[in-house]
């Protein structure tokens, strides 16, 4: 399997068949990942195992839960084996990562914490798949770190280095030949008023690096996997993180938790993921109100990357997956955050318009957001609407 979507091409009749089988597989999966007896598996092929597999990114938890009776998938045991083979050496790599880190953070008396599927992994959990380090620092910390970095091995930075104090919330990566990258944060972004990860961070298994505190590490993972990536709204992979964060919250933790998606954006969504980890925290299958969006994540993975619809209407996937969320999530494209259309963008434009007449600067790119996503609706629509189709048929 590889590292990007597979199967790209596919198109009509096929394309169809396989969504609604990845769905299928989704379905099983929820149900015995809630922790009930592995009931028979659907006949899929090994094609509709291996697009469920790259899209929910829950190899490995599934195959800690079958154990020997990895048979029952039948086609889908091999591709089973080999995504939660990929799955684990890059949760491996992200523990040689911090292994890499946590001296420099030591030896030069810099805090850390590590974020997200990284806390899990620091702090003792099982392994899941991840696609880089989140490491928060102090401000002051964030380039020296980042030079260190540099001199430790042979990092190649990609992208470019923010300057604390800039609307931007981390620095360029840092990635070694073989490793999972490094993304050295000096602030965390959209998580709402009264945060701060350094009034209460604890320890990890890794000395020198931290970890946030449980409530706050739970807010975190739900506002990332529904605010930031609309696109993982209800995967697997994310599910199951948030059912381990919600494990270690007090009653008044997830309380707390609770409270804040009344004032976030897109509250139904953060409400309904919540409700779904704590399901599966309990040992019970959630109800899956993300099936939708699910299929249309199948449908990006199936299409030629970028895809001709992309290349013309660039906002047609994301507003595809907003409409096939609700209301609120497709609202959200238009106003309410910083990656919205109707808002200043989250970075100030360099170009010399930007500078004398930063007005103009704006309103032009204002203008050409909300082109581009009224351009790129009707195409979303089509394609959320093939995929409630999908869903509905795969049932």
């Amino acid at each position: 399997m590889a590292d990007v979507p597979p199967f790209q091409g596919a198109t009509g009749r096929a394309t169809h068949t396989v969504v609604r089988q990845a769905l299928c597989a989704r379905r099983w999966a929820l149900r015995v990942l809630a922790g009930g007896n592995p009931e028979p598996a659907p006949a899929l092929s090994a094609q509709g195992w291996s697009l469920f597999l790259e899209a929910e990114r829950c190899a490995l938890a599934l195959q800690r839960r079958l154990g020997e009776g990895a048979s029952v998938l039948g086609a889908g045991e091999p591709v089973l084996r080999h995504a939660a083979t990929l799955e684990m050496m890059r949760a491996m790599s992200l523990q040689a990562q911090l292994r890499t880190v946590a001296p420099l953070l030591r030896r030069n008396g810099w805090p850390g914490i590590v974020l997200k599927s990284g806390a899990e992994l620091a702090g003792g959990g099982d392994p899941v798949d991840v696609a880089d380090v989140d490491l928060l620092v102090a401000p002051e910390h964030a380039a020296p770190l980042a030079r260190a970095l540099e001199q430790e091995g042979p990092y190649a930075t990609v992208g470019r280095d923010a300057a604390p104090g800039s609307r931007e919330w981390e620095a360029a990566k840092r990635l070694a030949p073989g490793s999972v990258m490094i993304e050295i944060h000096h602030s965390v972004p959209y998580l709402g008023p009264g945060i701060d990860f350094w009034a209460d961070p604890r320890p990890t298994r890794v000395a020198g690096v931290l970890r946030p505190a449980p409530a706050l590490h739970l807010w975190h993972l739900l506002v990332h996997g529904v605010v930031h990536h609309p696109e993982r709204v209800g995967t697997v992979r994310d599910l199951l993180l948030m059912a381990a964060a919600f494990r270690n919250c007090s009653a008044g933790e997830v309380a707390w938790v609770r409270a804040r998606t009344a004032n976030a954006l897109v509250p139904a969504d953060l409400v309904a993921m919540l409700d779904a980890a704590a399901a599966l925290a309990a040992g019970k299958p959630p109800r899956d109100r993300f099936e939708v969006v699910a299929a249309v994540r199948y449908r990006l993975y199936l299409s030629p990357q970028p895809g001709a619809l992309a290349r013309v209407f660039p906002r047609t996937w994301p507003a595809a997956f907003a409409l096939a969320s609700g209301r609120e999530a497709y609202r959200a494209l238009w106003v309410g955050s910083q990656k919205s259309a109707l808002v200043p963008s989250a970075f100030r434009g360099d170009t010399r318009l930007d500078h004398v007449a930063p007005r103009l600067s704006h309103l032009l790119r204002t203008s050409r957001r909300v082109l581009l996503l009224a351009a790129s609706t009707p195409g979303a629509w089509m394609l959320a609407r093939g995929a409630a189709r999908d869903a509905r048929s795969s049932r």
